[in-house]
């Protein structure tokens, strides 16, 4: 049986029998602990043409998976017919001595379908380039599959997504940070004398897009925002800034593996499933690019001692300011999504960032960088449509 999300989201287990059949050499892999993924276990196969089948009832569908360096593409034929597209289940890194899963992800199968039952039946696939062949494998933790209307926010409830810099840390006095300050705004702006409800950041600090159990605590990712607290909080304001960890230069072992493509794909699934599952005309959603970093943060891996397999390095700038370009020009394509050009707009100020209340070397916004983020979020949410100019930055460090 399915777990359900609010009003119309529900949550398919690969360990639920009556809606999955798996077949071939399929596997079940058990993640550390604390468990990042929704199933107690995903099931993984490494063998072309081995399927997973779902019978469901809904009317979009998505894949809970969990990408990997070394897994594969496959293929998903839907109610008899093989749907074009070709899916992926790898994922990129920046070093190659750096391989963490991402969990609890979200996939776009099929969108707008008739509201009732459907199966699908996934493949995995290897695919040949050139005189090379691809690498094989398909993990699955969930299907997440929506039914029903659209549902409606509740009024005067502001949700805030994101890592740390979406909290208090970096400042010195923790009653100045951002969204403490943007509740205020908001509930001076229209006229609630009792405030609005204000929730918080889940599992940070160290939240990713995907979720992770890097620092032995379990850190609920933008994607998990998306398909589970989202469906059931229904706020009318939601802000997304995320980045800083999962783009991040410099090498700790747990962040920083994560190309600009993979942080875009999994974007494109939270704002994909948002459309899907809430009634985005009646919500005020704000996309912020992520906060600059110092560059003792950003320097280039090549000169942090990582291995040097071809196409595994990247400079840390190259790479942010990629995902940053990019994120602007994904959200022009939701005219629904307000973007805020965060990052764009601090233009790399040391003194946004330096000291801050986390004593780090520019990892966190001090003050005056929350004041900053402040502003141009505020200045998102007060646009009635997004711009809708294409976008390059102002200036590139090479």
């Amino acid at each position: 049986m399915a777990n359900q999300y609010g009003n119309n989201v529900f949550e398919y287990l690969n360990t639920d029998a009556t809606a999955w059949t798996f077949t071939g050499t399929w596997n079940a892999q058990t993640p550390s602990a604390p468990n990042p993924a929704s199933s107690a276990t995903y099931n993984l196969t490494t063998t072309a043409n081995d399927t997973a089948t779902l019978n469901f009832t809904g009317r979009s569908l998505y894949l809970n998976l969990v990408p990997e360096f070394d897994r594969g593409a496959f293929t998903c034929t839907l109610d008899g017919v093989l749907l074009p597209n070709i899916y992926d289940c790898g994922s990129t890194r920046i070093w190659s001595n750096n391989n963490n899963p991402h969990y609890q992800t979200l996939t776009p199968i099929a969108r707008n379908l008739s509201d009732g039952p459907h199966t699908a039946v996934f493949k995995c696939i290897q695919r040949t380039y050139g005189s090379g062949n691809g690498k094989t494998g398909l993990a699955i933790d969930s299907a997440l599959v929506i039914s029903g209307p659209k549902s409606d926010p509740k009024p005067n409830v502001l949700q805030v997504c994101g890592d740390s810099n979406s909290e208090t840390n970096g400042c010195f006095n923790k009653d100045n940070n951002w969204p403490f300050r943007l509740a205020g705004w908001l509930a001076q702006q229209k006229g609630i004398s009792g405030g609005l409800t204000f929730i918080t950041p889940d599992g940070v600090p160290g939240s990713t897009l995907p979720t992770n159990n890097s620092t032995g605590s379990l850190l609920v990712g933008g994607c998990y925002e998306v398909f589970h607290n989202i469906p059931i909080n229904r706020p009318q304001f939601v802000t997304f800034m995320y980045g800083c960890n999962d783009l991040r230069g410099s090498y700790n072992g747990t962040f920083g593996d994560m190309l600009a493509m993979d942080f875009l794909r999994y974007y494109t699934g939270m704002l994909c499933f948002l459309e899907d599952s809430m009634n985005v005309a009646n919500m005020n959603i704000v996309v912020a690019s992520p906060t600059y970093m110092h560059p003792v943060i950003m320097y280039n891996i090549l000169q942090n001692g990582g291995s040097t397999g071809a196409g595994l390095q990247y400079s840390g700038y190259d790479n942010y300011e990629v995902a940053v370009s990019g994120l602007r020009n994904l959200c022009l394509q939701f005219s629904w999504v307000r973007y805020a050009p965060v990052y764009e707009t601090m233009s790399r100020r040391s003194g946004l960032i330096m000291p801050n209340g986390a004593a780090d070397n520019g990892v966190h916004i001090n003050e005056l960088g929350h004041g900053d983020v402040l502003e141009v979020i505020k200045q998102a949410m007060l646009r009635d449509m997004p711009q809708r100019q294409a976008f390059a930055l102002p200036t590139m460090m090479y």
